[in-house]
């Protein structure tokens, strides 16, 4: 075999989508072959070693954790030997052979994703199928990419929401009066790397006590599962704090902004593997601090203009 390869237009799919390409087979000869397919596969699998297991101290082993999804399997034989055509041999010279795939499953497929712990792929294989196990293989693979479908502009993501931290300073007798902090945002669903996500802070301060700073912190969570545990990993990826103290007695205000940084879209859709992202408001008030969360969806769509 000279050459044996996958040849594709593009590498880039959305579900839906169908795949179209060519294996290309060139020989110098006719060849005794069985044989030639192509399979598409697409999974989901995650692994981390966990804390170490009761029952193995004594080998000083730790456990490992992991877990394996498969999303799709499909085969077809492009080339199979035929006595009755060219004595059954696949003919010299360049060979090419059309195959197509339709990517199924617009909701349930989730978007391409790699890291240290977990990973969804998609796969194309071409082989050449040998008379004998004992003969050298030939084979080809080529890595898709299949994006999300993120629709940050859904209704439900247009809509204004706010979260609000409420506490009373002090406890009984000693109570100093209430703080009421109002966090709005105007919009939920947000463009990665095009957006800023503007916060509004509302803030009446009726306690006794000067709230030193109000932060802010745009999180993101991978939460990995596997059959035997889970867990998740949180990254800081934007954030910003109020520059003055917001003084006993008084109502203020702020407004700031935290920019989208380059990141992984929203992927909620896979059993084994999730990224969400939350906005997470402190108030650091004197000896103690009050957080309250809320929920974004990132995607790559260009965002409608705020109102």
């Amino acid at each position: 075999m000279k050459s044996f390869k996958i040849v594709l237009p593009e590498r880039v799919y959305e579900p839906g989508d169908t795949i179209t390409g060519l294996v290309e087979a060139e020989t110098s000869k006719k060849k005794d072959y069985h044989a030639i397919k192509v399979t598409l596969t697409g999974h989901a699998e995650v692994e981390w070693s966990g804390k170490e297991n009761v029952k193995r101290r004594r080998t000083g082993s730790t456990e490992v954790h992991s877990s394996h999804i498969s999303y799709i399997y499909a085969s077809i034989n492009l080339w199979e030997r035929d006595l009755n055509v060219n004595d059954g041999l696949l003919p010299a010279g360049l060979n090419q052979f059309p195959f197509s795939f339709k990517l199924e499953g617009t909701d349930d497929l989730p978007a391409s994703y790699s890291d240290g712990i977990g990973k969804i792929v998609y796969r194309l294989e071409a082989r050449v199928v040998q008379k004998s196990l004992l003969l050298e293989p030939h084979v080809d693979t080529r890595e898709i990419k299949v994006e999300s479908t993120v629709n940050i502009n859904r209704l439900d993501l247009l809509r204004p929401k706010e979260v609000e931290i409420s506490e009373t300073i002090g406890r009984c007798c000693c109570a100093s009066g209430p703080v009421h902090i109002t966090a709005t945002v105007q919009r939920t669903g947000f463009c990665i790397e095009r957006d800023a996500i503007p916060i509004d802070i509302a803030v009446r301060n009726r306690s006794g006590k000067r709230i030193n700073e109000i932060s802010i912190k745009l999180l993101k969570n991978i939460k990995y599962v596997s059959a035997t545990d889970s867990r998740t990993d949180t990254t800081v990826i934007g954030s910003s704090q109020s520059s003055t103290p917001f003084e006993s007695h008084k109502k203020g205000s702020w407004s700031t902004s935290i920019a989208v940084p380059k990141t992984e879209e929203t992927l909620t859709n896979c059993s084994i593997i999730s990224i969400t992202y939350l906005l997470e408001v402190t108030a650091d008030v004197i000896k103690s601090s009050n957080s309250v969360m809320l929920p974004l969806v990132l995607g790559v769509e260009s965002s409608k203009e705020m109102i």
